[in-house]
């Protein structure tokens, strides 16, 4: 009832244009800035990226070795911050590889509003910063979670990116948010779209136990790739990622794709997660 209450007066008030009312109901920007001592345990470098047009947005980075050309590039999900992001990229850092989290407009004290065309606009210029930290050698991966892993999925070709690591993913914005907001999404986020065009290694990751974006839409993007891609299915996890047991995962995931062995890996998992390949 309440949703349908919700669809009902969203109808109502779109009879005169109503995109930023449904991009604030499906993004759930957080107005509240970040104090970074709040969300992490080893404090990581500020960042301001200038977004043409917005201004500066806030992100975090860890450097890692100097000779390492690899550098991470984080992206966090709807209704969390760049706050939550480095919670999250935290435990992919200290192992080598630079850790670069990313934020949008709207969220967290960011100016500027949330838009599919304004978060594409966003990965180019975090990405335009990894490069400028690691230099023209550097080698990009995008890891998102959620929205962040369509804002990584949809940037990685257009940004060069060699490989996607993408969090409880889903395949259409449409297909993931409240339902009540479904017909009227504005942005189309269509990951089933951008995989199709994806060359770089893919590696998915989905909690069998997700009752906001269903572990089957990652199984929909895993058999509609174009390139290498792998989807690990994890028994009794939901939609949060468990961070400090997937981030040494992660970075192995991302070493095999560097190395050219993504092919066979993982050989072996946790008891409880199921491997799928799919190889083009």
């Amino acid at each position: 009832m309440r949703a349908a209450l919700l669809a009902l007066l969203l109808g109502s008030a779109c009879l005169g244009g109503c995109s930023d009312l449904i991009r604030d109901k499906i993004y759930l920007a957080p107005d509240t800035p970040v104090t970074i001592g709040n969300f992490t345990r080893s404090a990581p470098q500020e960042v301001r990226v200038a977004l043409p047009g917005t201004g500066s947005l806030q992100g975090f980075y860890w450097p890692g070795e100097r000779t390492d050309p690899d550098i991470v590039v984080f992206f966090h999900g709807r209704r969390a911050s760049q706050g939550v992001g480095a919670k999250y990229a935290e435990y992919l850092s200290g192992h080598g590889d630079s850790v670069l989290v990313a934020s949008y407009p709207g969220f967290a004290g960011n100016p500027g509003r949330p838009s599919e065309t304004s978060m594409r606009a966003t990965a180019h210029a975090f990405a335009t910063e990894a490069r400028r930290l690691k230099g023209p050698q550097a080698r990009l991966w995008f890891v998102g979670h959620s929205l962040g892993a369509a804002v990584a999925i949809e940037a990685a070709a257009d940004e060069g990116a060699a490989g996607v690591v993408a969090l409880s993913p889903f395949t259409r914005l449409s297909a993931a948010a409240p339902w009540a907001t479904r017909a009227f999404v504005v942005d189309r986020w269509d990951n089933l779209a951008a995989v199709r065009r994806l060359r770089v290694p893919l590696l998915l990751i989905h909690g069998r136990e997700d009752t906001i974006v269903p572990a089957e839409q990652s199984a929909a993007l895993l058999d509609a790739a174009a390139g290498p891609a792998v989807l690990v299915e994890m028994a009794d996890r939901a939609h949060k990622p468990q961070m400090h047991e997937l981030g040494p995962f992660i970075t192995e995931g991302i070493a095999a794709m560097g190395s050219g062995a993504f092919a066979g890996w993982p050989q072996t998992t946790t008891p409880g997660w199921t491997v799928r390949r799919h190889d083009p």
